[in-house]
């Protein structure tokens, strides 16, 4: 076995930090599950807890520019092609909000407890009060109302 030069050897360790750097990049940068698809900055500016989809239907990104906190709404965006799906929490509010009582949405049932699943025009929405947070899924127009209703179905309280 051929030994190694000095030089070779600097080389040859100067490349394994330059991949072990890239790879630890990469695995921050790429290493967001569903989980925890937030930044912290965000996560403790909200004061209320965070639904998020547990089962994204295949195709469907979180749009990471799009995540927004203010004024007590947080707002973020699902995307697949031209199809964009907007989900909007906040607090629950306090006085009881009568969703069965909106025309064109009909009850489901889910864990967290009932959505209220139906069209706003042409485009495919969802409501679903949990039992701190308030939010509403609105698809556009491209947007097939079973995505909406699998996205509502599968909130879940983020850790």
């Amino acid at each position: 076995m051929r030994k190694l030069t000095k030089l070779q050897a600097s080389r040859l360790g100067s490349i394994c930090l330059v991949l072990l750097l890239l790879c630890t990049a990469a695995f921050v940068f790429f290493g967001r599950d569903n989980k925890q698809p937030f930044d912290k900055t965000i996560l403790s500016r909200v004061g209320f807890p965070i639904l998020y989809p547990e089962n994204i239907p295949p195709g469907y990104k979180l749009n990471a520019d799009s995540v927004a906190y203010s004024d007590g709404i947080l707002v973020f965006e699902f995307r697949k092609n031209t199809q964009l799906m907007t989900f909007t929490e906040q607090a629950l509010p306090q006085k009881n909000l009568m969703l069965e009582s909106i025309v064109g949405l009909n009850p489901v049932k889910t864990a967290l407890g009932t959505a209220y699943i139906g069209k706003a025009g042409a485009a495919p929405v969802a409501i679903i009060s949990g039992s701190r947070t308030l939010v509403n899924i609105s698809g556009d127009s491209s947007t097939p109302q079973d995505v909406i209703s699998q996205m509502a179905a599968s909130l879940k309280e983020l850790d």
